[in-house]
């Protein structure tokens, strides 16, 4: 399977990941400007899908890296919690959700881009080098999925 070097636009494909939502969240801030309604809502939900979307690109990147040293692959796979960082203060000053909450979220997100690096290297180590490569990205893909599926325990903290 062809791995993606980490540092081929890694970032920009993260940030490309996440644009969907802040384009949303323009949208809806728009509409909201021009019929005088308020923004609040649009901005908790826009975090809300902010997080979501980070928590299921970080597996995706933890397995497509084509790094081989921890470091690269946890710096590869904490992209998209830096990409997202400034449209997470945007929805935040916006919004009315805690800052506390906000943080501890971006947070546990970096702590899993630090679990998924590790748990890839625990695969690698176990697995002979064609089935890692086969089931790795298999792995990490159904976590990913399980985030979106589980969202409203894992995230649903957010309130």
């Amino acid at each position: 399977m062809n791995r993606v070097p980490a540092n081929s636009g890694t970032f920009l494909w993260s940030l490309a990941a996440l644009l969907p939502v802040a384009i949303w969240f323009l949208l809806t801030a728009r509409l909201a400007i021009f019929q005088g309604a308020d923004l609040t809502a649009s901005a908790d939900i826009a975090l809300r899908a902010l997080i979501t979307a980070q928590a299921f690109v970080i597996p995706l990147l933890a397995a497509g890296t084509a790094q081989q040293s921890p470091t690269g692959i946890t710096v590869a796979v904490v992209f998209p919690v830096l990409a997202g960082l400034p449209f997470a203060a945007i929805f935040w000053l916006a919004g009315t959700l805690d800052a506390s909450a906000v943080i501890t979220a971006e947070i546990m997100l970096i702590g899993a881009a630090v679990l998924c690096t590790i748990l890839r290297g625990l695969l690698e180590k176990w697995l002979p080098p064609r089935l890692s490569s086969a089931l790795t990205p298999l792995a990490f893909g159904l976590a990913a999925v399980s985030v979106i599926l589980f969202r409203s325990h894992w995230i649903g903290w957010i309130k």
